[in-house]
């Protein structure tokens, strides 16, 4: 299975060349935890848990758990590697067109990210179903004796989006330093703004199949008449076909969308 690595700083990059063979596959396991059902996560009895030591050092501290195992995550610990890790779920059931709003509803800059701008449906799914706890129990965890300890993100499409909002939130907010962020298959979130603010504060390692079309989206876009995916590498012919995403285009630049500039969108820049 061929894999393109994309890191987003420098920092990022000196943590992947120091990082040994195991700590991706192992991380990735970890972002497949999220999507089980809280009760197999707080015991740890996951089918592929018991392929992985690391596992039996790990303590939960709590799983958010939406009933509709829509948008969780789950918070764990380990004083042995002095480590927090929280693991995020994307929706289990939603099709194309669920992905297809993520980009259809606009940006908005949240007074809480201090005047960075994502799109409008992360942030408000971000907000109802995961801040508020997220906060309280990470600094539950701060009081414990345990701010030293790294802290480490990990999410898998949806999730891995809501794994570097997160990271980002809690670092401004001053609640956790340096976490390292690991990304599988992330789909594109924040303007061009939010990706250059990420950038100088987290530490990312991003992973993708080279032919994971949903991590282009919107260049990838669900075509409701012919229900498949459509991609395209020229911004005139995606408008034409989509024009309802020429003012994504336009907020992602803060102003109107330049068509020298779709190639680096379509590169996935972020």
């Amino acid at each position: 299975m061929k894999f393109i690595i994309k890191i987003l700083t420098l920092v990022s990059l000196l943590f992947l060349i120091s990082c040994n063979d195991t700590a991706l596959p192992f991380y990735v396991s970890m972002a497949k935890l999220a999507y089980c059902p809280a009760k197999v996560i707080k015991k740890l009895s996951c089918s592929f848990c018991d392929k992985l030591v690391e596992y039996s050092t790990y303590s939960v501290h709590s799983v958010k758990d939406d009933l509709g195992r829509r948008f969780q995550f789950s918070i764990l610990y380990n004083d042995l590697r002095t480590e927090i890790l929280v693991s995020f779920s994307g929706p289990t059931s939603e099709q194309g067109e669920f992905f297809n709003k993520l980009y259809l509803q606009g940006f908005i800059k949240p007074a809480e990210l201090n005047g960075a701008a994502i799109e409008t449906s992360y942030w408000l799914i971000y907000k109802e179903f995961i801040r508020p706890e997220l906060i309280t129990k990470m600094n539950q965890l701060k009081i414990s004796n345990r701010a030293h300890y790294k802290h480490v993100f990990v999410g898998h499409s949806f999730g891995g989006s809501i794994a570097v909002l997160s990271a980002y939130d809690l670092v401004d907010k001053r609640i956790i330093v340096n976490p390292v962020v690991y990304t599988y298959g992330q789909l594109r979130i924040g303007d061009i703004n939010f990706v250059q603010l990420v950038n100088k504060s987290l530490q990312i390692i991003k992973v993708i199949k080279h032919d994971d079309f949903l991590t282009r989206s919107p260049n990838c876009f669900f075509d409701d008449q012919d229900k498949e995916y459509k991609c395209y590498n020229q911004q005139s012919l995606l408008l034409n076909r989509f024009p309802q995403l020429e003012s994504y285009y336009n907020g992602y630049y803060g102003q109107v969308a330049n068509p020298h500039n779709f190639g680096n969108l379509f590169a996935g820049s972020e």
